[in-house]
């Protein structure tokens, strides 16, 4: 992912070969908490159920999905510290006049600062390379995120694994 430096902070070298980058598309959504339920067994006993809903786990799918088709052929799961960057690109709203419009056409960006929250975007991200990128996220040592408006909807992530931060 090569961001333009005028548009956006990066903090990752893309001319290093321990980079990925990648583009899932699509509107970003967020990784939500469990949700509970009492429910009732057979024999009258009750108990807490955890459950996610169907669209939560239809969009990790997804994610996992478009993060596998873009790792190289020889690619081994990555151990030790590492650094992202992600920019969510959300679709423009019909709140945005003629003269924002033009404006973000030339470059100029909008930041979204409605919901859903950065944290919980980075959650189902984080999720979702989990297994297929690194063994757990518990190796991000490192992380730059951004929510912004573009015309076309999509989560650009640069990934790089680190031997030392010196």
């Amino acid at each position: 992912m090569k961001y333009d430096t005028k548009k956006t902070k990066t903090i990752i070298d893309d001319n290093n070969p321990s980079v990925l980058n990648l583009v899932c598309k699509g509107i970003p959504s967020a990784k939500q908490s469990f949700r509970f339920s009492v429910r009732q067994s057979k024999e009258g006993k009750t108990f807490v159920q955890k459950y996610q809903s169907a669209k939560v786990k239809n969009n990790a799918y997804n994610m996992q999905w478009d993060i596998k088709d873009q790792i190289p052929k020889d690619f081994k799961l990555w151990t030790g510290p590492i650094i992202v960057q992600i920019q969510y690109i959300f679709p423009i709203t019909s709140g945005f006049t003629k003269s924002k419009l033009e404006q973000l056409r030339v470059g100029k960006r909008f930041c979204k600062t409605t919901k859903p929250d950065l944290d919980n975007l980075d959650k189902a991200v984080f999720d979702a390379m989990q297994g297929l990128l690194f063994v757990n996220d518990s190796q991000i040592c490192s992380r730059y995120s951004e929510k912004i408006y573009g015309e076309v909807p999509m989560t650009k992530i640069s990934i790089k694994h680190i031997k030392d931060l010196n």
